[in-house]
């Protein structure tokens, strides 16, 4: 019984004895980029932005210097800082240049925070160079095709937002409803504003009142309404 608790003791001295070594062991770039990378997967976004912040001030020189400022800048993103992403991603783009998976998540992000800083312009350049790194393989496509739209509607670049939108509505299984009835409305009233009235008048026909519900179908309708009567079909 004498030699249990003699063991006992020694192996609990021990025990301690590593836990303070291991808390006294200073941080490394890669056990910083482990505690980054397990935030960011748990979504624990001020976590993951904070670890980026001490990678970046500790170890400047690191490899994973770049991957850690688009993580970051995702994560600012998330958290409603559009600014704080902004920079964090414009410093981001040039580490990456290489990598075109990072590249094409640097750029998406920075179009996210652009286009709610209402940078629109800047926005649709930013989406259009996501797009472009990877191609339709990108797991950012899709949306960076979306805000990519967006984001020239609401600068006024109707033609290419028309271009955009009509991707949307020919992959609808790709969106959300909301996003998706979203496009088909703006889709209508992009055509409207280039002209397109024979075009807008198609998109309509092809739903029935049922498809969409009625706050867009509305909308839908009232755009359509429009281009018949600028081609002339004042019954329709």
């Amino acid at each position: 019984q004498r030699m249990k608790k003699t063991f006992y003791a020694v192996a609990c001295a021990l025990l301690l004895l590593t836990d303070a070594v291991v808390a006294a062991e200073p941080d490394t770039d890669l056990s910083l980029f482990n505690d980054l990378s397990a935030a960011y997967s748990s979504a624990f976004y001020p976590g993951a932005a904070d670890y980026a912040s001490r990678l970046v001030s500790q170890f400047p020189d690191s490899v994973y210097i770049g991957r850690a400022l688009v993580m970051q800048g995702e994560c600012f993103v998330r958290m409603g800082r559009n600014q704080d992403a902004e920079d964090v991603l414009d410093r981001a783009s040039s580490l990456v240049s290489s990598d075109k998976t990072l590249v094409n998540a640097c750029m998406y992000w920075e179009g996210r925070a652009l286009y709610e800083l209402g940078e629109y312009s800047r926005a649709a350049l930013s989406f259009y160079n996501s797009c472009r790194a990877l191609g339709e393989n990108s797991v950012y496509y899709a949306d960076g095709v979306l805000y990519g739209g967006r984001s020239c509607f609401a600068s006024g670049s109707y033609k290419n937002a028309a271009s955009l939108f009509e991707y949307v509505v020919a992959h609808g299984k790709k969106f959300t409803v909301s996003d998706y009835e979203e496009s088909v409305v703006n889709l209508a009233d992009a055509y409207n504003r280039i002209h397109e009235y024979k075009n807008c008048t198609q998109l309509f026909e092809r739903y029935a009142s049922d498809d969409l519900q009625s706050h867009p179908y509305a909308r839908f309708s009232l755009y359509a309404g429009d281009s018949y009567s600028a081609l002339g079909n004042r019954q329709k």
